[in-house]
């Protein structure tokens, strides 16, 4: 009853000094959001979240998100029946399916660009909270006896904060933009331009793969052989304290297992916080990418069913595009997630 109090205490005073408070401060707007609808309000998850919050927060989201995606499926499915039914009443010159391509292209343009930039904000936002988090974990690691591993997870993940929005502002959101030029030109216009976009939607869905595939091997990889380094080490620290001081040294052993147990504590919670944001972070930007790329599947669709090959080949460009932003958006999430993990599994 004595040694519990002193305990909490010890770890709340590890909390405030880890710098942990402040993984909550570097979160934008959106994100703080929906930790509250969870009922997370610091940065440290110390109880579980009933399925019944995460439930309404979930569909608080749909319905935030329905209401354009509804419309400009409205909207689309008017201009592929004025389509069909100009191509029925003796449109020759295929003019009818060309403008209705251009009309549906209008359409989705606002969505589109409305993605592109939600994509680059959440990229920035998930590179200044990723940024914030490694510090902290880094020293949340090295004060628990992980000191190989936190200088070694120290390193990747400030490389993998700082490579987030250049790589997706500087390469792959540039490349998506040609690629959906590239495709609605080629559906309007009617000229052979999908291959060339074909091979650049293929370059960026390769190049995407294997940087995240490689991001994850090398913190596997890392995290787990500087374990094993930290325990052995820590084994022969505690070893030589015994040797070295036969009467107290094994008081002092067990002090020192005392406060890394409630760094452990600290690291716990903070890690699991970690994990929860980047899944708040990346969200509403997610779902907001699933509804869109159903409404273009959906106008590829009526395309096909209803003989509008050109409204069918622009909504298909549309849709890739969608998914891509949605692909971009899930590699950069499962970073932040993998790097919250690894400090959540490292030293027990």
């Amino acid at each position: 009853m004595i040694c519990s109090p002193a305990a909490l205490a010890q770890t709340g005073e590890l909390y405030e000094k880890s710098g942990a408070p402040g993984l909550y401060d570097s979160l934008d707007g959106d994100a703080k959001k929906l930790l509250g609808e969870l009922g997370v309000d610091g940065a440290n998850v110390t109880g579980g979240l009933s399925g019944e919050g995460i439930f309404e927060m979930v569909s608080s989201l749909l319905r935030d998100k329905l209401s354009s995606p509804l419309k400009a499926m409205a909207a689309l499915l008017g201009v592929v029946m004025l389509c069909r039914l100009s191509a029925g009443m003796g449109d020759d010159g295929g003019v009818s399916p060309l403008a209705g391509a251009a009309a549906c292209g209008l359409i989705l343009s606002a969505p589109l660009l409305g993605i592109l930039t939600t994509c680059r904000r959440v990229s920035g936002a998930a590179s200044v909270f990723l940024t914030a988090a490694v510090p902290v974990y880094a020293g949340l690691l090295t004060a628990g006896g992980n000191l190989a591993t936190g200088s070694g997870y120290s390193f990747i993940t400030m490389l993998a904060g700082t490579a987030i929005p250049v790589l997706s502002t500087g390469v792959f959101l540039p490349m998506l933009q040609i690629y959906l030029g590239l495709s609605i030109a080629g559906a309007v216009s009617g000229t052979e331009l999908g291959g060339l976009a074909d091979a650049m939607y293929r370059l960026g869905k390769w190049a995407l793969t294997t940087l995240v595939t490689l991001f994850a091997a090398i913190l596997s990889v890392q995290t787990a052989v500087n374990a094993q380094v930290d325990a052995a080490t820590g084994k022969a620290a505690k070893l030589a304290l015994s040797a070295g001081l036969p009467i107290v040294g094994g008081a002092l052993g067990d002090a020192v297992t005392a406060i890394q147990n409630s760094v452990r504590i600290v690291k716990s919670g903070a890690g699991a916080f970690g994990m929860l944001a980047a899944l708040c972070i990346f969200a509403p930007a997610m779902a907001e990418c699933a509804l869109w790329a159903g409404v273009c599947m959906a106008g590829k669709g009526l395309g096909d069913l209803f003989g509008v090959k050109e409204i069918g080949g622009i909504m298909n460009a549309a849709a890739s595009a969608v998914k891509m932003v949605l692909a971009l958006l899930g590699s950069i999430c499962v970073v932040c997630v993998a790097s919250a993990a690894a400090v959540l599994l490292a030293g027990g």
